[in-house]
């Protein structure tokens, strides 16, 4: 059993613990195989429980075909709001592949009432979560660049090359700020190529 579920544990419930819910559903889910293959063992049926509601719910597919649809369709979410927890770490670079991969899966599962409900939350704060800074912002996220999974990439690069021109304007910059940014940026964004070598892949 543990060599089937890599030394993982079932989450259990504590007061403090962000997204707790859903992490208990992701769990569940990672141990599905290992948790069907218990309630089918002889050792488990000898044991003979009365009213077993968990082993019920355990061999029952529809529980499962659920249990994978509001985690698919909420991971990203999830992920969303810890950018935003994050206090360490700049973040904003990878906000936008996020909200999108959110409004995705939301979208996918817009027959469940609860997806439903979650879209039309997300879609009150979408615009800010899609802003041009985030979108100029998202063309630094090497990770992606190197999963080959960057979001709406031409419209981010004019975003981060206007952003640029108004940041001069906004700052007063001396003459010359603005070429000299869209050279670095230029630069930067020619290497393409090398964000795909295995060093960098590694490291995203």
């Amino acid at each position: 059993s543990k060599a089937m579920s890599r030394d993982l544990a079932l989450i259990r419930y504590c007061e403090p613990r962000f997204g707790l819910y859903f992490l208990m559903l992701h769990r569940l889910q990672v141990l599905k195989r290992t948790l069907k293959a218990v309630i089918h063992s002889s050792a488990y049926r000898a044991m003979q429980y009365e009213d077993d509601e968990e082993a019920v719910i355990i061999d029952d597919s529809a529980f499962w075909d659920y249990n994978e649809l509001v985690v698919k369709a909420t991971w990203p979410l999830l992920q969303l709001v810890r950018l935003g927890d994050e206090r360490k770490t700049p973040t904003l670079h990878r906000v936008y592949k996020y909200a999108k991969l959110t409004k995705r899966r939301l979208a996918e599962a817009k027959d469940d009432d609860l997806s439903a409900h979650v879209l039309e939350a997300f879609e009150h704060y979408e615009r800010h979560l899609c802003s041009d800074i985030v979108k100029a912002a998202s063309i630094v996220d090497v990770g992606t660049w190197a999963r080959g999974n960057l979001e709406d990439v031409n419209e981010c690069k004019e975003k981060l090359s206007d952003y640029i021109t108004k940041f001069a304007e906004q700052y007063e910059e001396p003459d010359g700020f603005v070429e000299k940014a869209e050279e670095q940026m230029l630069s930067y964004l020619n290497n393409e190529g090398v964000y795909a070598t295995e060093a960098v892949l590694g490291k995203a």
